[in-house]
């Protein structure tokens, strides 16, 4: 502590005297003054004067709003809010496989397909070129349960849905139920023109039919996991890429480019969109296809879309617009947002 003496020693009468400094012990207490006279040191015990600013208090160890630390002390710094925990790693897709039908091949052809999984069964018949199904579920009916394929007329509650198949390996089977469009007989009759097994997957499961007519080989089939974070607000939406003839494509909203560069057989990643009416384009990155574009208003959270740009040169081209279903848990989709197979 700054300190000096009431006069000048040696010099009685002539202060104000040394400067020095004063220890301030442990207890509060002062000690002697330490000064220097004439470059000779001296300590004085008594007799000397200190001086010493306002002091702050220090501030506690837990901020209280309350607490002043002394005037024109600087006040006590609030505390940073916490950071907002981390979000949660996205769940495995989770249950059993529920899997929705697409036609992708450019033909005129009419086909019915089923998946056989054991004892486990489902057809879908006479579908077109371009058409896709809904989810296919079981729906609990007493302490039975009897498949069937979701759609917008559908009132059970969604906590009712099981899945028709479980995960592991089916044999899809693909017959031509009809030409130029026109069905065929429901139930298939004859043996299939094209057998392959797939993987079922767990969670929602897109098996659609692709490349050229008519099928022959593994590749003629293409396994999609629909299933995505859902999001708090808007909605989201990807492309996947189903044309065969386009290489490299890209998905526009309002002359933006949402994503690009999307190869044939392959998704993009998810775009956050707003849920209102929008038209949604699909561009050929090297310029050569036409631009199918198709106008909706996205699902609301934490519903998102797939749009699939099928089609051919040839064929024409066209762009499909369908609701996903959720990562978490079983695949139970929305009835309201289903398809009608």
């Amino acid at each position: 502590m700054l300190a000096r003496d009431p006069q000048a020693s040696p010099y009685p009468n002539c202060g104000p005297g040394n400067t020095g400094w004063v220890p301030l012990a442990a207890d509060g207490t002062l000690g002697c003054m330490h000064s220097a006279s004439n470059i000779v040191p001296t300590v004085t015990c008594n007799g000397f004067e200190v001086a010493f600013c306002a002091a702050c208090k220090p501030c506690p160890p837990v901020y209280n709003a309350s607490f002043s630390p002394g005037d024109g002390c600087p006040a006590c710094p609030k505390p940073k809010p916490a950071p907002p925990p981390p979000p949660p790693p996205p769940a495995p897709p989770g249950g059993e496989p529920c899997v929705r039908f697409g036609h992708a091949v450019p033909s005129h052809s009419v086909v019915t397909v089923t998946i056989t999984q054991g004892s486990r069964n489902h057809t879908w018949s006479n579908f077109a070129f371009g058409q896709f199904s809904g989810w296919v579920v079981k729906i609990k009916n007493g302490d039975a349960f009897s498949i069937c394929v979701l759609s917008v007329s559908l009132t059970q509650k969604v906590s009712l849905f099981q899945n028709a198949f479980v995960v592991g390996t089916g044999k899809l089977s693909v017959w031509a139920a009809g030409a130029n469009g026109t069905a065929g007989a429901a139930v298939p009759s004859g043996p299939p023109i094209f057998q392959v097994d797939i993987p079922l997957t767990p969670g929602p499961l897109v098996v659609v039919l692709k490349d050229k007519w008519p099928p022959t080989k593994p590749e003629n089939v293409e396994t999609i996991a629909a299933s995505y974070v859902p999001p708090k607000n808007g909605s989201a939406v990807r492309l996947f890429n189903l044309a065969p003839d386009v290489k490299s494509a890209g998905l526009q909203v309002g002359g933006k480019m949402l994503v690009d560069k999307v190869l044939y057989s392959l998704g993009s990643k998810w775009q956050p969109v707003p849920s209102v009416a929008q038209t949604f384009t699909a561009v050929d990155d090297a310029g050569v296809a036409s631009h199918p574009e198709v106008t909706m208003t996205p699902p609301l959270a934490p519903q998102v879309f797939t749009t699939f740009l099928l089609g051919s040169k040839q064929y024409g081209y066209t762009l499909v617009p369908q609701v996903d279903a959720p990562e978490y848990g079983v695949c139970k989709p929305d009835p309201s947002h289903a398809v009608e197979a």
